[in-house]
């Protein structure tokens, strides 16, 4: 699938290795060649697959990224190991979307360990949409009336 998007998108940087709090290898599991359902969780009739992983601290060094607007997480069950990656202290982006699968209830959103983490590095829960939660830095939230209000006088 790296292919696809190598196609669909030449202009991003497509990297084909898996996202974790280490680097070193892992196991992934394929329903099937091209299938977005592979995943980080174990399936028992799915093909377990060895491959690379990394950290997204790891990967913000070698493309040398010096400033992060949103980053989304989306890691098929791995997505609090890849957040565990990031050091919020080096590169902080503004807005993280992070898929929570265990998620889907407010209460349990709240209690989660992605919650947890997030609020202790001094962001926020922004918006929840299905399993994906919305996380602003708080150093926005006193502007945000602002950032939300992109009409001005000439707009329709």
């Amino acid at each position: 699938t790296i292919n696809l998007f190598k196609i669909a998108r030449p202009n991003d940087k497509n990297i084909n290795i898996g996202i974790a709090d280490k680097i070193g290898e892992d196991f992934y599991y394929q329903s099937s060649h091209i299938n977005q359902a592979n995943s980080f969780k174990h399936y028992d009739n799915w093909k377990k697959v060895k491959i690379q992983i990394t950290t997204l601290d790891n990967i913000i060094k070698d493309l040398e990224i010096k400033k992060i607007d949103f980053l989304n997480i989306d890691v098929e069950y791995r997505d609090f190991k890849a957040l565990q990656g990031l050091n919020l202290n080096n590169v902080r982006p503004s807005l993280i979307a992070i898929e929570d699968n265990d998620a889907y209830d407010i209460a349990d959103v709240t209690n989660s360990d992605i919650y947890k983490y997030m609020t202790n590095n001094e962001y926020f829960l922004y918006s929840k949409l299905n399993c994906t939660n919305f996380y602003l830095d708080k150093r926005y939230k006193s502007n945000l009336n602002d950032i939300l209000n992109t009409q001005n006088k000439n707009s329709l």
